[in-house]
């Protein structure tokens, strides 16, 4: 298979793209996931779980009889099994400040003691957390700082994945080259952004309804070349099962033309994702700071025509809030981003003191080097520049330095995108609340210094209601909040692109952007 998502980072904790987590998930598992065939909330490397009535109390039973994959960390280079202190000593970990972790946010505003166990430096090989404890032999329990109904699924996260101690203690910064897990294929070989070889674990736990064991598959071979015509030479000689996203690169379409036959092993689907993309502002600094401004751009971009000229229709067009349209019972439709009207992206620009974008300040639109983000950048510098008289120019930088440049508050501007790691609206809400903002350090998580208490109150709120209708209500407030500040723009809401090969069987619509390779198996060509 071949995924044209490049990623910087696999090792859970540290990671933070969503494509890192395609490949992360066959190697490494979290207490719960979801399961594929119906999206709901399902039992991992905890067997079950219980919650109090206050939903301040979280116990999960840990599953017996799973193994770490062999791995050269451990003594013998055979896997031992996992225990709940290895739980424990994982999601004790996500509360460190360290090099370690890019995902304290996860859990400092959740578990009691998180913030101070952040705050002071503290380790979980060394130090304890009193919202994370061992109750017996297979129990971990985690209590909250306040009320949260949604907080397991906080734990389907990609960063919440269990890993061994030893892992950390061996390999050090070569971590991520280097993954363990209890996931059903385990790393035989791995380049990052070049190729991953996956085998089978044979010792994994999962069955399947017939008590056979899973996985299926002898193993994956997971590449990650930018080159549609090396993808389309593979389609050929009918080399390749699985391609993920060819519409992230130039040439792309020739895997996707080699669908339109009615003759062709291969079909082309689209899976609406639960993904945003946006323009991103420096909210608190610069030209930005100004919510006139803000709202000038967002009447001022015609999202409709963002995807009939440069998206051919592939996404849908952000006309409502950051939440993406995919959460049962969320009001999406009462969730409005101002639609395009120049009269009033005028106006609020003259309120700012630039009518008609005089003497406006020289502005980068900043976007990663990706293929697709150019495109979209010129489609907004040709709208600002015909509606609102701004001429922006492009700045198109690696991912790396593009996020680095933004956490340090260097770039005011930007193209930005979220995908979804559990089925909750508050995973793209939370971006924005107040306290995900360091003072005077980076920024990882709310990048758009964006500070309003009645939106933190409103998503806060939301987190103690156990009604889910309600507690939809209250976080469409939160976006419509969002929308009237201007904070972002929503542009538009991705759709996966996927092409597979007829002898492929098994697999199910991914869920978060990850297929469930599990069940997944080859059928022969005498069988087609």
């Amino acid at each position: 298979m071949n995924q044209f998502s490049p990623f910087d980072i696999l090792f859970p904790p540290m990671s933070y793209e969503g494509s890192a987590a395609q490949l992360g998930s066959q190697i490494y598992e979290p207490l719960v996931g979801y399961d594929s065939e119906n999206g709901k909330l399902a039992p991992l490397l905890a067997e079950s779980w219980e919650e109090n009535a206050e939903h301040t109390e979280f116990r999960f039973k840990i599953r017996q009889g799973v193994y770490f994959h062999n791995n050269r960390c451990f003594n013998d280079g055979k896997g031992r099994l996992l225990t709940p202190l290895d739980v424990l000593y994982a999601l004790t970990s996500l509360c460190e400040n360290s090099v370690y972790n890019k995902n304290a946010g996860l859990f400092t505003g959740q578990i009691l003691g998180a913030v101070e166990f952040f705050s002071k430096k503290k380790r979980a090989s060394e130090d304890h957390l009193e919202g994370i404890s061992l109750n017996s032999d297979d129990e971990v329990v985690v209590k909250l700082i306040k009320p949260n109904v949604e907080f397991i699924h906080l734990l389907a996260h990609y960063a919440t994945s269990i890993y061994p101690k030893e892992a950390k203690t061996t390999y050090g910064k070569e971590l991520d080259n280097n993954p363990v897990g209890t996931g059903p294929f385990y790393s035989k070989s791995y380049r990052k952004n070049e190729v991953c070889l996956l085998a089978r674990n044979d010792r994994y736990w999962g069955k399947d309804e017939n008590d056979k064991p899973l996985p299926f598959l002898d193993g994956i071979k997971m590449g990650f070349s930018s080159s549609g015509k090396t993808v389309r030479s593979a389609m050929d000689k009918e080399l390749i099962h699985l391609i993920i996203d060819p519409d992230l690169v130039e040439d792309g379409n020739l895997g996707v033309s080699m669908t339109e036959s009615d003759f062709s092993p291969y079909s082309k689907r689209q899976v609406l994702d639960l993904e945003t993309t946006f323009l991103g502002f420096l909210n608190d600094e610069g030209v930005f700071a100004d919510k006139n401004v803000r709202l000038a751009f967002s009447y001022a971009i015609d999202r409709t025509a963002v995807i009939n000229n440069v998206m051919a229709n592939r996404c849908t067009p952000g006309l409502h809030g950051l939440v993406p349209p995919a959460f049962t019972n969320y009001p999406f439709e009462e969730v409005k981003s101002p639609n395009v009207n120049v009269d009033s992206a005028l106006y609020y620009l003259e309120q700012a003191g630039f009518p008609k974008g005089a003497e406006f300040p020289v502005t980068s639109l900043q976007i990663q080097n990706r293929f697709k983000d150019v495109l979209v950048a010129q489609e907004i510098q040709k709208q600002v520049l015909e509606k609102l008289g701004i001429s922006l120019s492009i700045t198109a930088l690696p991912k790396d330095q593009h996020f680095k440049r933004i956490e340090d508050r260097k770039t005011q501007i930007w193209l930005d995108n979220w995908i979804g790691d559990f089925m909750d609206p508050q995973n793209f809400l939370s971006l924005l609340l107040s306290r995900n903002t360091p003072e005077n350090e980076s920024s990882f998580l709310n990048i758009y210094r964006f500070k309003n208490s009645q939106f933190d109150s409103l998503v806060d709120e939301a987190l103690k209601v156990a009604g889910l209708e309600k507690r939809m209500d209250i976080y469409s407030q939160a976006d419509r909040l969002l929308m009237k500040e201007a904070a972002i723009v929503p542009l538009y809401y991705e759709k996966m692109e996927v092409i597979q090969h007829v002898s492929l069987k098994g697999i199910n619509d991914p869920i978060l952007g990850r297929f469930d390779f599990r069940k997944a198996y080859i059928i022969s060509a005498e069988s087609l």
